[in-house]
């Protein structure tokens, strides 16, 4: 059955990778969430999609050269499709937001390609939540072979898009390295791209799928995980 994912949040009508998107799509009753990480300059482990502040808070800081207490000032209100001004959102932390989710739930962790203290991100990986389904993404090979040497009990997803390594290499990588899956921008997502993914005994993941045609098609190809800016809208205009 596949499951919709609330990409970095209800991130159509609120400001991404925030609290406030987060628990929307819990009351929504999205079946998971999607994130994206940072680590801050004091090794915190920050939700935020962007190496530094500019685009979601109107002020730029590089998260990678700031302390966590020096961003908290900023309102991340303002990010992507769904922020807005009347939005007071400070960054999250990694461990709050998992803390906040609902047991039995999924999210998608995205380790960016920026990151380089993966000290950081392994020793709160290493304590996630044990009722919850984490998938752990990246277009960052390194940083998923590190995932899978020293937490091989965590679901690795490699990501790709069309400027990414032909589908038959990926494919391959990620059948010799035991990942979970491919999670793949929709358009690529051809019906012999999923039979061959599928075929490989590996789960589909898919981005960003913002309307119900594409949806229902790639259903109908076995997807297992759709992410969604307006997941809920997606849930309930293909349900049965």
């Amino acid at each position: 059955m596949t499951q919709f994912i609330a990409h970095r949040g209800l991130s159509g009508r609120y400001p991404e990778n925030t609290h406030l998107a987060f628990r929307k799509a819990w009351e929504a009753d999205c079946d998971g969430i999607e994130l994206d990480i940072q680590v801050s300059k004091d090794s915190q482990v920050l939700v935020i999609h962007d190496p530094d502040t500019q685009r979601t808070a109107g002020e730029q800081h590089w998260i990678a050269e700031t302390a966590y207490a020096d961003l908290l000032h900023l309102n991340v209100g303002l990010g992507g499709k769904g922020g807005h001004s009347r939005f007071c959102e400070r960054i999250p932390l990694l461990t709050d937001v998992i803390a906040e989710m609902p047991s039995g739930k999924i999210v998608q962790i995205e380790i960016k390609h920026q990151i380089v203290n993966m000290d950081a991100v392994i020793a709160v990986l290493s304590n996630l939540r044990t009722d919850i389904g984490a998938q752990i993404i990246s277009f960052d090979t390194e940083k998923l072979l590190r995932v899978r040497r020293e937490l091989p009990h965590l679901a690795c997803f490699l990501v790709m898009d069309a400027e990414q390594p032909p589908i038959a290499d990926r494919l391959g990588f990620a059948v010799a390295h035991g990942l979970a899956g491919l999670d793949s921008d929709y358009q690529l997502a051809t019906p012999d791209f999923s039979r061959a993914v599928l075929d490989a005994g590996l789960q589909l993941a898919h981005w960003t799928v913002n309307d119900s045609a594409s949806a229902k098609r790639l259903m109908a190809q076995g997807a297992g995980f759709l992410a969604s800016d307006f997941a809920d809208e997606l849930m309930r205009s293909v349900a049965p």
